[in-house]
């Protein structure tokens, strides 16, 4: 029987250290001996710094994601972070994070090529080609072909799309480890995937671990991000909650209400509307679901 190479593979962990902690113990608990972290390690919710120093502890294998570069970005976006209600979450965390925590985020490169096990890795946060890149599993399998035609690597480690997903096409292989902290599953649990790399190839695993999500967030309603940013964490807790990606449909009713109001897509959303939307199509629901639970 040939030698098993365990990889835990992390990404967008969104400053939700619970669920972070819950994928380490799980992780080490089915052998994992190496850790690769696809960035958007920050933002989102309550703990950066708790998040940072665990990532930087357990692994070099690291590289940025659209989160750190709007950390490294921090004086470009400023002016817009002060004004605009929907970049609150961004803002706090830019303020909260220690210094040196930082700069090691800045630092990250975005890209890592990595070799183990006899199989060789390329670690991207969208894709090869940009970090914010989406390559969603609705979308189709022509981005991953391309994406996989343009790396010499066996495997492409993905993210930022927050979906588990594995796809092999021409001997490769392209693996989206799905959300640590953001995620949306029936499950309610944070995700991750092992990899187990031997001889006889690559088996992929994927994760969903339970973890006290209420906990979490009556812990981040105690934060400043929560007074500052109410309407971005609460429906990102709804998510887990409920299972289903509702701050993507949250976007996607702001940008109906723009069209209404003949406001152009795109662009900063003006705070009126995006006060309104979640008043009025989120709030109700998520003050209930809160308030039957604790």
């Amino acid at each position: 029987m040939s030698e098993i190479l365990r990889v835990a593979v992390f990404a967008d962990i969104h400053s939700n250290y619970a669920a972070l902690k819950a994928c380490i113990d799980d992780s080490k608990a089915l052998g994992a001996v190496e850790y690769i972290v696809l960035g958007d390690i920050v933002s989102d919710w309550h703990q950066p710094n708790e998040c940072v120093d665990a990532v930087r502890a357990l692994t070099p294998l690291v590289i940025k994601g659209n989160r750190e570069q709007y950390m490294k970005d921090a004086a470009i976006y400023m002016d817009l972070w002060e004004i605009y209600h929907q970049f609150a979450s961004l803002l706090w965390t830019y303020n909260t994070l220690t210094p040196e925590n930082l700069n090691y985020l800045i630092q990250l490169p975005p890209v890592l090529s990595i070799k183990g096990g006899g199989l060789s890795i390329k670690a991207v946060h969208g894709s090869p080609r940009r970090s914010n890149e989406l390559m969603r599993k609705e979308d189709g399998e022509g981005a991953l072909i391309r994406a996989l035609s343009e790396i010499q690597e066996d495997i492409l480690l993905f993210a930022h799309t927050h979906e588990q997903w594995q796809f092999d096409f021409d001997g490769k292989t392209a693996i989206n480890p799905g959300s640590v902290g953001s995620h949306f599953n029936y499950a309610h649990g944070a995700e991750y995937a092992l990899l187990e790399i031997s001889e006889d190839g690559l088996e992929v695993i994927f994760r969903q671990v339970p973890y006290d999500i209420d906990k979490n967030f009556r812990e981040a309603t105690q934060t400043g991000l929560y007074t500052c940013a109410t309407p971005w964490i609460s429906v990102i807790y709804s998510a887990a909650k409920n299972g289903c990606d509702e701050l993507r449909r949250f976007l996607m009713d702001i940008e109906e209400v723009r069209k209404q109001n003949e406001f152009s897509q795109g662009g900063p959303i003006p705070n009126d509307i995006y006060d309104q939307v979640f008043d009025e199509l989120y709030a109700p629901y998520i003050t209930k679901m809160i308030t039957e639970r604790y």
